[in-house]
């Protein structure tokens, strides 16, 4: 069979196995046999299956590790930070309810309080069921449906905004913004794995207080070893700064849930 003397894809002059240009392996002597082609999905699995071990071993066991060999080019044996950003948090929104507290839970630990949180939701879950003809119960599920909508639909917005916190806090460790965002995606891979795991847990336990406070540990923990690790820095200033930042995108994601809860609440009171 004659041989191309260039890349059959890109077009560039022909050196090697691979195209130096677009990185397409030539393949003019390739074996379409049925051998030949299972040969290469377990091979392609196999070398996915590496990377993304190889990805989640740095992400849970060396915190930060993971961003800094992505800054420092050590990227091919490692799963995309989008990529695996994307991966997680599309199961974490397919497991659903299970894997972060739902507004029916949340309800039904105010109601069993009985403080005046609790009064003031049931009260509002009355109002509302009167005018629309629903029952408290109905309300809370109309209500949790479409703050889960909305609640997803922001979750990616969070990663970007971290990005700018922390690249307020740590421009002069690393100037570009790209480069907080592949901390920030890393970080909420994590805080996502690890949600699942707390959602399981919710399951079983039903404990919305100690869960969060175990979530807000865990994360508080995680960020201040990853950061340390990943931007070089050390000492009693940067851990100040590091809590600061976990605080200002805590607080933002709680005033998002907040507001994305009146907002569940109005749509469902207005039908």
């Amino acid at each position: 069979m004659e041989t191309a003397k260039n890349c059959r894809n890109c077009g560039a002059e022909r050196f090697g196995d691979y195209c130096q240009v677009c990185g397409q392996k030539y393949d003019e002597d390739r074996d379409y046999s049925l051998k030949a082609l299972a040969g290469e999905g377990i091979s392609e699995f196999t070398s996915l299956d590496s990377r993304v071990w190889n990805t989640l071993k740095l992400l849970l066991t060396k915190p930060g590790l993971l961003t800094l060999e992505y800054w420092q080019g050590k990227r091919v044996k490692y799963v995309k930070p989008l990529r695996l950003y994307l991966i997680i948090a599309t199961a974490y929104f397919f497991i659903g309810s299970s894997t972060f507290v739902d507004l029916e839970t949340i309800f039904g630990v105010l109601a069993q309080d009985g403080g005046q949180s609790g009064a003031n939701i049931d009260r509002v879950l009355t109002q509302i069921g009167e005018t629309r003809g629903l029952t408290s119960e109905q309300v809370v599920e109309k209500t949790n449906s479409i703050f889960q909508t909305i609640f997803k639909l922001i979750n990616p917005a969070f990663a970007l905004i971290f990005a700018f916190i922390m690249k307020l806090f740590f421009r002069k460790n690393k100037e570009y913004y790209f480069e907080h965002l592949i901390f920030a995606l890393h970080y909420f891979a994590f805080e996502q794995l690890f949600a699942m795991v707390w959602g399981t847990t919710l399951l079983l336990f039903k404990d919305v207080l100690l869960l969060s406070t175990v979530s807000v540990i865990v994360g508080i923990i995680y960020l201040q070893l990853s950061g340390k690790r990943a931007y070089q820095i050390r000492g009693k200033r940067a851990t100040l700064k590091l809590l600061i930042a976990w605080s200002i995108n805590y607080g933002i994601r709680l005033l998002s849930v907040a507001i994305s809860m009146v907002i569940a609440f109005l749509i469902v009171a207005r039908g």
